[in-house]
């Protein structure tokens, strides 16, 4: 069942914190790119996410709309 595991559907605090860390990491690293900063963004996730059964493979898509989102049309530091 390791299918069902890795297709499991997000909590909404997982949600939440997945979307707040995408976010906060494109406001305090704006200067890097994802591909930078994803095995970071992995390695903190491994550290941030308390009790939450949740790998880095299950939250990252949500991590990245966030990144994404969070850059607007331009990106800015600051």
């Amino acid at each position: 069942m390791e299918a069902g595991r890795t297709r499991r559907a997000l909590t909404r605090e997982a949600e939440e914190l997945a979307a707040l860390y995408g976010a906060e990491a494109r406001r305090l690293f704006c200067e890097h790119s994802w591909e930078q900063l994803e095995p970071t963004l992995a390695e903190g996730w491994r550290r941030i996410r308390g009790g939450l059964a949740l790998d880095w493979p299950q939250v990252r898509p949500r991590v990245h709309a966030a990144w994404l989102a969070a850059g607007g049309v331009e990106r800015r530091c600051g």
